[in-house]
């Protein structure tokens, strides 16, 4: 599939879903998910490849918080299924995606409530052990 194709695919599929679908300047999909913006990563060269993208924000407060932080992503990386999970500790943000293999493109809604309830729990978990003391 072309990318154009494929970018028409993700936004009709995700409206039937109830999500109001976007292109971003890179061709990629975004959407809104209890108020969190979410890419789909489209790779036009292997569009069997389904990637679910979020970024957030996280004040590390010191070295020592930055520590506590890739600590965090290590464990949460260890211990999820399906997710990477990667922070940048110089401008505090932090990823997570979900990345898997569906048999045809569209195939990606079967899995999507699935994969952005595998995200807000990593999330969770990354916060839950920065809130730790």
């Amino acid at each position: 599939m072309e990318m154009k194709e494929l970018q028409h695919m993700y936004l009709d599929l995700l409206k039937e879903e109830g999500y109001k679908g976007n292109i971003d300047e890179d061709g990629d999909i975004t959407f809104k998910y209890e108020g969190e913006t979410y890419w789909i990563i489209i790779d036009e060269e292997e569009p069997e490849f389904f990637e679910l993208y979020y970024v957030g924000n996280w004040k590390f407060k010191d070295d020592d918080d930055i520590v506590k932080g890739l600590r965090a992503v290590n464990a949460i990386n260890r211990s999820k299924r399906l997710i990477k999970m990667h922070m940048n500790e110089k401008n505090g943000s932090v990823g997570v995606d979900v990345e898997l293999f569906v048999q045809e493109p569209k195939d990606f809604v079967s899995y999507l409530s699935r994969s952005l309830f595998i995200i807000q729990g990593a999330i969770d978990s990354f916060i839950e052990d920065m809130e730790k003391e």
